[in-house]
């Protein structure tokens, strides 16, 4: 990433609960963003996020008890 300085901006990262999302979400937290993250992997999540906080970071997640979608195929 060649971004260094992320201070207040937003991010977005889609299955920061692991792998590549969790490092990336980290990496943006280290520098300074603000995160909003999703996964299907509700305990990956949490840890992620704990781990962004611990690094200063705000971080939003997805509240699944309000947000339930469904998809039919």
């Amino acid at each position: 990433m060649k971004i260094k300085n992320l201070n207040n901006r937003v991010v977005l990262v889609t299955g920061a609960g692991s792998g590549i999302g969790r490092a990336t979400a980290l990496l943006c937290a280290r520098r300074g963003a603000r995160l909003a993250i999703c996964d299907l992997n509700e305990a990956g999540l949490k840890e992620t996020a704990e781990a962004a906080r611990e690094l200063g970071a705000e971080v939003t997640r997805p509240d699944r008890r309000r947000h339930r979608h469904r998809v039919d195929g």
